[in-house]
């Protein structure tokens, strides 16, 4: 039977006429009335009554709070389209926020079985007249339901507080969300009771995780400008410590004296979240382990800054157990020399924040000379949040990739200069590069400032060896077998960085070659003094061929030169460039 309830919940302000000023979705399938009518009517009480019924009721819940707190009371009320259906009201009062009104919070069941209930009522008491032998039985049948009635309304009652995990209303104050109302399964939910929270109440937000909060707040903001429902997942600080995970179901109900006022229901869900979390990681190792095959697999604690790796070497599998890896790093030479401070670098962005990349760097932890291998890994926390714990991964040997490629760059065709890649070879391989990757790259564009200074100062000669040396500082600050690096002018260069693990390192690299190329060259009383203006464009954001990230790296430089030179631009869309083909 409990299936035919209908229930709702609204509120009545009796400084106010008794005007109905909340209500939810329920009251709207009972009574056809919506929010609309509440906010833009001011729908009144005696509205929903027939005429010599609304000071019965009113009555009826003065007697009943008087003597018992609330009142339960059933009562006819007339919906929108005019039809008149019986209901059940649990009447509550309290004073609003401010305390300045007096309002009551009713929540009203729509029972199919009280129409029945009715009709028997009324069978009685014609009946009463006609049998007066009849009436004690008659009123013993009517208590036996009015006390069903009783526990279903008990049960009504409980569904708020039990409803999905929790159920609260807010009003909105700045960006900070304030309770007006908390069930009690919400209090159950962080395992506290409303005394213990109240200290919480006026900065509810500062409860979510800090990395949610944006998320948070766009989702609120979501709520009240455009009038819909939103759904967020966020983590939730538990006041004893801990956090859990809470669906949040957010609801507009409308805005009073300019204070917005939202509705949530609240779901824990930290269940669910840890059994994804957990599914994650399986699925990393597994995709690890099936990607190896005669490789060594690795596994890295940052607190202690212990290396564990598994070799599979012609079959036989053997394990390397390295302490203090990090600290031994320039001393043990694990990698070689020039391939330290890069690997330094990217592990400690790998030991930082969970991070999925790969490193391509020279070791000779498995043979007596260096050879190239590739690290492909994953790093991870024990739970979602909390700071990187290990880092998993495989390393596979790229000797015979790494030597080919450099047989490749010695028969391609270089600048006769520089030895870097020319012009059309730099632009096929970036392009060819931009096809293969869909993952992030960045194409630099360095000029050098004042050259055409030292041409006309020291002669062209001493302007090669100028460029000889740019050339030579490129190549300490890239990855020369994995990075593309090129000459596309006299005195212009472009790198791209392929697949950084995050725009930082781009910026690092950047800021690394206005440090490393500023020079003052003298001969004699003269002295000219270079430096670099770069300009940078992302892969795909920018573009996704040579041209495109070209095109607006070369807008992103001038803006460089405008500046003052000697610094790096990255390329914004909104900013209006007046371009120049001679940047000098």
């Amino acid at each position: 039977m409990i299936n035919d309830v209908q229930y709702s919940q609204y509120v009545i302000d009796h400084d106010l006429n008794n005007r109905i000023v909340v209500i939810d979705d329920g009251f709207t399938r009972i009574t056809g009335y919506t929010q609309a009518d509440v906010l833009k009517q001011g729908l009144e009480l005696k509205k929903l009554f027939p005429e010599k019924k609304y000071g019965e009721f009113l009555s009826m819940i003065a007697d009943e709070i008087k003597e018992k707190q609330k009142a339960y009371v059933s009562h006819p009320i007339i919906c929108k389209d005019g039809t008149e259906t019986t209901v059940i009201s649990f009447v509550e009062n309290y004073k609003s926020r401010s305390k300045r009104h007096l309002c009551s919070k009713v929540l009203m069941t729509d029972v199919a079985v009280e129409t029945s209930l009715k009709h028997e009522v009324e069978i009685v008491r014609e009946k009463y007249e006609e049998v007066q032998g009849k009436l004690t039985e008659r009123t013993n049948q009517l208590e036996q339901l009015t006390e069903e009635l009783q526990e279903k309304s008990e049960f009504l009652e409980g569904i708020l507080n039990n409803l999905v995990g929790g159920v609260g209303m807010f009003e909105m104050h700045g960006n900070e969300l304030v309770p007006t109302y908390l069930s009690e399964s919400f209090y159950t939910m962080l395992e506290l009771d409303a005394k213990q929270f109240r200290s919480y109440m006026t900065n509810f937000t500062k409860l979510f995780h800090a990395d949610d909060f944006a998320r948070l707040q766009s989702d609120i903001q979501a709520c009240i400008t455009e009038h819909v429902h939103t759904v967020g997942e966020y983590r939730f600080y538990k006041v004893r410590g801990g956090y859990i995970w809470l669906q949040m179901r957010l609801g507009y109900m409308g805005d009073h004296s300019g204070v917005p006022t939202l509705t949530a229901v609240f779901m824990d869900i930290t269940e669910r979240k840890n059994t994804e979390y957990e599914l994650h990681l399986q699925t990393e190792r597994f995709n690890l382990i099936a990607a190896s095959n005669d490789e060594q697999m690795f596994e890295y604690y940052p607190e202690r800054d212990f290396m564990k790796i598994t070799a599979m070497q012609h079959g036989e599998q053997s394990v390397i157990e390295l302490h203090d890896f990090l600290e031994n790093l320039n001393r043990s030479h694990y990698v070689h020399k020039d391939d330290v401070e890069m690997f330094k670098l990217d592990w400690n962005q790998a030991v930082t924040a969970p991070t999925k990349a790969s490193l391509d760097f020279r070791t000779k932890l498995f043979t007596s000379e260096y050879v190239w291998y590739r690290a492909t890994y994953v790093s991870l926390p024990n739970e979602p949040g909390d700071a990187v714990s290990r880092v998993v991964g495989r390393l596979v040997n790229i000797q015979s990739d790494v030597m080919k490629e450099q047989s490749l760059k010695q028969t391609a065709a270089l600048d006769a200069l520089t030895k870097l890649f020319n012009k059309g070879f730099t632009q096929a391989k970036i392009n060819k590069h931009l096809h293969q990757s869909h993952d992030m790259n960045a194409l630099l564009i360095i000029d050098i400032d004042n050259f055409k200074a030292i041409n006309d100062t020291f002669g062209h000669s001493y302007g090669d060896a100028v460029l000889k040396d740019v050339s030579r500082v490129l190549r300490s600050s890239f990855r020369v077998n994995v990075d593309i690096l090129g000459r596309i002018g006299g005195d212009e260069f472009v790198v791209l960085l392929t697949n950084p693990p995050s725009s930082n390192l781009v910026i690092y690299k950047a800021n690394q070659l206005n440090r490393e190329i500023k020079r003052t060259y003298e001969d004699g009383d003269a002295k000219v003094t270079i430096s670099a203006s770069i300009g940078i464009a992302f892969s795909p954001e920018h573009g996704n061929t040579f041209q495109e990230l070209y095109k607006h790296a070369d807008k992103a430089l001038y803006n460089t030169k405008a500046l003052g030179k000697n610094g790096y631009s990255i390329y914004d869309p909104n900013v209006k460039h007046e371009y120049h083909s001679d940047r000098k």
